[in-house]
């Protein structure tokens, strides 16, 4: 299974950072995440993600909604000067992403959320939440853009991030971040996570 994202960088939007992860990188919702020790900061930034529901290589735009089964809410890890950079237009070293719990994924759903709800609570701070309206194209263009170099199979999972939706948390201990689909996200939690 292939794990593949795009992090569009709003002064470079034309060239999206695109990395490719293995399954073992992969977090769980409701997991605790233990902060990797090899960067002294790391950043959450949210995403959207579809997963794959049939076989296909090379698919037009037009047909790319025909491969999405299941849509969720991600979170990708990123070292912090890492995620500077690619903010920056930079596209990053595939290696230098490649750690465990480099992203979570939330509970599945059939339909792409409309909003996301984030509410991250840091240890020393108020809580910050934020609403923000999602739009599917962006994983449908990544759909696409993986698709002409490999072959999409059931499970694979597409993640874009898009500077018009994406938000960036520090990773810090003790901090928790959940997203839902409504403003009372305890009712419609997709992602959770707490960060030790």
């Amino acid at each position: 299974m292939k794990i593949y994202a795009e992090i569009t960088s709003p002064l470079n939007p034309q060239e999206p950072a695109r990395i490719v992860w293995p399954d073992s990188c992969w977090l769980l919702s409701d997991r605790p995440l233990y902060i990797p020790d090899f960067a002294p900061e790391f950043t959450a930034v949210t995403a959207m993600a579809g997963k794959i529901g049939r076989l296909g290589k090379c698919i037009a735009p037009r047909f790319a909604h025909r491969y999405v089964a299941q849509w969720t809410a991600a979170l990708i890890i990123i070292p912090r000067p890492l995620c500077d950079r690619i903010i920056k237009g930079e596209s990053p070293q595939s290696a230098d992403l490649c750690f465990d719990n480099a992203l979570v994924l939330g509970d599945w759903m059939p339909e792409p959320p409309q909003r996301l709800c984030i509410n991250f609570q840091s240890p020393d701070g108020p809580e910050a939440a934020d609403s923000v309206a999602y739009d599917s194209d962006p994983v449908f263009s990544a759909l696409v853009n993986l698709s002409a170099r490999n072959t999409l199979k059931m499970g694979d999972v597409i993640i874009a991030a898009n500077p018009d939706t994406f938000r960036a948390f520090a990773v810090q201990e003790g901090a928790s971040l959940t997203i839902g689909t409504s403003d009372d996200v305890s009712a419609a939690t997709v992602l959770s996570t707490r960060f030790k």
